[in-house]
C-alpha cells in the first residue's frame, strides 16, 4: 500500500475522533460532578473549581480554587498564586490566592453571588505562565465553610 493511498482514511479516522472527544466546555463541565461542589472551568492545563464558602453576602468569606489535570486528578498548588476579580457591574473586587492545602488555593473577600456577578480567576505558575478562566458566581453553589 503507498503512502498516498493510505492519507484520505487516515484523515477520516483523525476527524472522527477529534469530534467524538469529550468536549471541556463549559456545558460539559457543568453536566459532570464536582470534586468539591463547586463550578469547573478548563485553564490551559488545568480545570478550576471554585467553590464559595458559604457566609453570607457582605460578609468577608473564603473562596477556593482546586486544580486538577483534565483527567480530574489533583494537581499540586505549591509556587502558584492567583487573584480572583468578583465584578458586579461596574463594581470589581480584587481577592488574591495563595496555596492552600496540596491542589487548593485560597483567598477572603467581600463579594456577592447574584446573578450577573463574575468572577475571572488568573493563575501564575511559579514559572511565569498565566491561565484564566471566567466563573457565574450565581451558578456556583456555596458550600459549607472548609477548612
Amino acid at each position: 500500500m503507498s503512502p498516498k493511498s493510505i492519507v484520505a482514511p487516515l484523515m477520516a479516522a483523525l476527524a472522527f475522533l477529534s469530534a467524538s472527544a469529550p468536549a471541556h466546555d463549559a456545558m460539559a463541565l457543568d453536566s459532570m460532578p464536582s470534586a468539591h461542589g463547586g463550578q469547573v472551568r478548563m485553564a490551559g492545563p488545568y480545570h478550576m473549581e471554585l467553590v464559595l464558602e458559604g457566609t453570607p453576602p457582605g460578609e468577608t468569606r473564603s473562596i477556593h480554587i482546586f486544580l486538577q489535570n483534565h483527567l480530574f486528578a489533583d494537581v499540586a498548588s505549591a509556587g502558584i498564586t492567583g487573584m480572583v476579580r468578583v465584578t458586579e457591574g461596574s463594581q470589581t473586587t480584587a481577592i488574591p490566592l495563595t496555596p492552600d492545602g496540596f491542589n487548593s488555593l485560597r483567598g477572603r473577600g467581600r463579594y456577592a453571588s447574584r446573578p450577573m456577578v463574575r468572577a475571572v480567576v488568573v493563575l501564575t505558575t511559579k514559572d511565569g505562565e498565566q491561565w484564566s478562566a471566567t466563573f457565574a458566581l450565581a451558578s456556583t453553589v456555596p458550600v459549607a465553610a472548609l477548612n
